[in-house]
Parts: C-alpha cells; sequence; structure tokens
C-alpha cells in the first residue's frame, strides 16, 4: 500500500482494520457535533404538567409560551412530544411533558 508516496507494508490486518474503525467513528462523532453547532440546535429541556378539570391543550400552551411563540407551535409540541394524536383526549392527573422556552 502507498500513503503520501511512501510504500507501506500491512503487518497486521486487525491493526488496519481497528485503525479503520476507529477513524470512522471520530469522523462519525465529529461530524455530528458539528452539525448541532451549524443547526443551533441545543438540547431541549422540559417541565412536568399535571392536567386539572377543564384543561385544553391550547391553554396549556398558551400558559406555557413567549409572546413571540405561535400557541399551535406549542400545541403541536406538547402533543408531539407527549404522543398525542388528533383524536386523542388529555385527561385530569395526567402528567405531560412541557417544553421550557
Amino acid at each position: 500500500m502507498i500513503i503520501a508516496g511512501k510504500r507501506i507494508r500491512i503487518v497486521k490486518i486487525e491493526r488496519l482494520i481497528l485503525a479503520v474503525l476507529i477513524a470512522t467513528l471520530v469522523t462519525f462523532l465529529l461530524s455530528t457535533v458539528f452539525i448541532q453547532v451549524v443547526q443551533g440546535t441545543e438540547p431541549v429541556e422540559y417541565r412536568q404538567y399535571i392536567v386539572k378539570s377543564g384543561d385544553t391543550l391550547w391553554n396549556i400552551a398558551e400558559a406555557n409560551s413567549s409572546e413571540k411563540e405561535d400557541v399551535r407551535s406549542v400545541v403541536y409540541e406538547i402533543s408531539r412530544i407527549n404522543h398525542i394524536g388528533g383524536s386523542d383526549h388529555i385527561y385530569p392527573n395526567q402528567a405531560l411533558k412541557i417544553p421550557v422556552s
């Protein structure tokens, strides 16, 4: 094998395989971190909310969103995080994860 104009003799194929695997793993980890930095994604923090009688997703989202946020997107996020479908209901004493802005 020739690398950078120098002839290299592979003594143990296991070492070569290990080196390639390590290089691949390091590349993957660094690219994942780089993508998160470029996209500006940060880990989302959640708080728990216990549903009370008469609560709606809209009211919960409205109470937990900032003025800059569209309440509809907060309702969507709460539904997505808690696996609540379109026809599903919330119930008193149900624990919901609410994203912290």
